[in-house]
This record gives C-alpha cells, sequence and structure tokens, in this order.
C-alpha cells in the first residue's frame, strides 16, 4: 500500500529549512529515539538550554555539556548533547549512566 502525501510530508515545513550544521543532530534523534522535530521544535530546545529550562545532566570533558531536554510541540524527552556556544552536537542514546543522572538531579 502507497502512503498519502498527508502522511509523507508534514505541512508545518512549507518554507522551512535544516541547516547542514544539524543534520548530525536530526539524524541521531531519529535513530535513537524515533523523534522526528517540528520546524520550531529545534530552536525551542535551543532557546530552552540558554535560557537554563533544561536540566544539565552532566559535563564533558571537552566541555561540552549533557542535557535532559523536552520536545515543545510532543513533550517527548530525550538526552541532547550541546557545545559550551549552545549549538546542538547530538542526540545521546539513553544510558543507565544517564538516566540514574537524570533521576536523580530531578527530585
Amino acid at each position: 500500500m502507497e502512503a498519502s502525501v498527508d502522511q509523507e510530508f508534514d505541512a508545518r515545513w512549507l518554507g522551512a529549512v535544516i541547516e547542514a550544521k544539524s543534520w548530525h543532530f536530526h539524524r541521531r534523534l531519529l535513530e535513537r529515539y524515533g523523534i522526528v522535530l517540528g520546524p520550531a521544535d529545534y530552536s525551542g530546545i535551543v532557546n530552552a538550554i540558554a535560557r537554563g529550562k533544561a536540566p544539565l545532566i552532566d559535563v564533558n570533558e571537552d566541555e561540552s555539556a549533557v542535557y535532559l531536554v523536552q520536545v515543545p510541540s510532543t513533550n517527548a524527552l530525550f538526552f541532547a548533547a550541546a557545545k559550551p556556544n549552545g549549538d546542538l552536537i547530538t542526540a545521546m542514546p539513553t544510558s543507565p549512566r544517564l538516566l540514574s543522572l537524570a533521576h536523580f538531579l530531578r527530585k
């Protein structure tokens, strides 16, 4: 059975683009969590990190940080790594260590 056009294309993307520097993040988010962001979701996540609304879970040796972030349009949660300047690097795979840190910090 062939999918309808409505199932294949999210109309929110009309006129929107994904910058080349964020493709890795989007691919890992889909691969690891099955999440496809809407156009405003990416900037909402970046803003949540910049404003301190996303809980800081861990800081890596290279000064990048791992945050527990929420997708604005769906409230789905996932772990994201970001550079000190706020640029998103990747969607981190869920691990027992990150889940433990997130649970401890959210108490």
